[in-house]
């Protein structure tokens, strides 16, 4: 009976979560969305602190898990008050009940009679439903899947390995668990402040993160004592695999199109389940063979970090709502690289005419010279 209902609790937990982002993203504005992804996960680390004192108050764990269980109640309430997504349901076709969303949502924020109308492309949604099917259909979208997935796996992987780790990084296993709570929180501030920084975004951001992880992980292997330096820098890796976590949050919506948005999501969320339950057995190996644990940490955080580079950089672009607008973006965008070169390409071929007019006048010059 337990077995069942923490199968249950950990499938629809997880469920949960991947909903809760995706609407809170798609209830604001996309200025916000920096923001918004950096609050819901320091919110996540946040839970661990709290869990930790719970758990060093209250030592049984059954005690524990029923005192967990209360807060839990309070989004069911929740629920009767929010209103759809208005970015869905505009995806959907429904722009009357996606106008209503948009006018309740001004009124509070201040505007005086607000008036709005939605237009629907003409050629969007010809398709009434998506399914994860169509993210293989599209060349596009299954490459950022194939990418996404590997790295939302590793992010889990190195997340959830390192946490169950702490141990092997400190002696006191609640100080351990606190501390790698509390070195996620300012991850929140941070990746919020340096995603809408032109000179980093989402792509640099999750570049950076994920190599340096990875690159923690491996400075590891060679520490067999625990000692403060060795905390510091399990803790550093732990900091910025959070960072990389934080970013694929925000970044993974901005991929995909809206009517395979939460299908997408959810594919990625999977490979990150598979990620978390292997990340359970590396405790055993940390144990057993530190330098192998380690290594493995090392090599996924360094390769999913150079995948990264094959993601496009989506800061300042509007988010896709179809496929259609998916499509037009990439042209949009293969064109700007064309453009820019064609003006280097014909100043390039102009330099290349003076020099070798240049050149045909001297030897005339010479041949010149010689005559007379």
């Amino acid at each position: 009976m337990f077995a069942f209902f923490r199968t249950a609790n950990g499938f629809l937990g997880g469920g949960v979560t991947l909903v809760l982002f995706v609407y809170l993203q798609e209830i604001v504005g996309r200025k916000w969305w920096a923001v918004t992804g950096s609050l819901l996960n320091g919110l996540f680390a946040l839970g661990i602190v709290v869990m930790v004192g719970i758990a060093y108050a209250v030592p049984p764990w059954r005690t524990m898990i029923q005192i967990l269980v209360i807060p839990q109640v309070v989004p069911l309430i929740s629920l009767w008050f929010l209103p759809e997504s208005p970015r869905w349901l505009y995806s959907q076709g429904k722009l009357a009940e996606a106008e209503s969303v948009l006018i309740k949502i001004a009124k509070r924020n201040g505007v005086n009679h607000p008036v709005l109308s939605l237009v629907k492309k003409p050629s969007e949604h010809k398709k009434s439903s998506f399914t994860v099917i169509d993210l293989f259909k599209n060349r596009t979208t299954l490459k950022r899947l194939l990418i996404m997935g590997y790295i939302w796996f590793v992010c889990s992987f190195v997340y959830y390995g390192l946490t169950l780790a702490a141990g092997d990084i400190g002696s006191n296993p609640y100080m351990n668990e606190l501390l790698s709570g509390v070195v996620e929180l300012p991850t929140m501030m941070f990746t919020a402040y340096i995603l809408d920084r032109k000179w980093c975004g989402r792509k640099r951001g999750l570049v950076v993160a994920l190599l340096t992880a990875g690159v923690c992980c491996f400075i590891l292997m060679f520490y067999k004592e625990k000692n403060t330096l060795k905390m510091g820098v399990g803790l550093s890796g732990k900091m910025l695999i959070a960072t990389a976590f934080n970013i694929i949050y925000i970044y993974s919506p901005e991929l995909f199109p809206t009517v395979v948005r939460n299908a997408a999501l959810g594919s990625q969320s999977m490979c990150a389940r598979v990620g978390g339950i292997l990340s359970a057995q590396m405790k055993t190996l940390v144990a057993i063979n530190p330098l192998v644990a380690y290594l493995l940490f090392a090599i996924t955080g360094i390769t999913s970090g150079l995948l990264s580079f094959f993601l496009p950089e989506t800061l300042g672009i509007k988010p896709p709502d179809s496929f259609a607008d998916l499509d037009s973006q990439i042209k949009k965008n293969n064109s700007a690289r064309i453009t820019p070169n064609v003006p280097r390409m014909v100043m390039s071929n102009l330099r290349k005419k003076e020099n070798n007019l240049e050149q045909a006048e001297l030897l005339l010059a010479s041949d010149e010279d010689d005559i007379f």
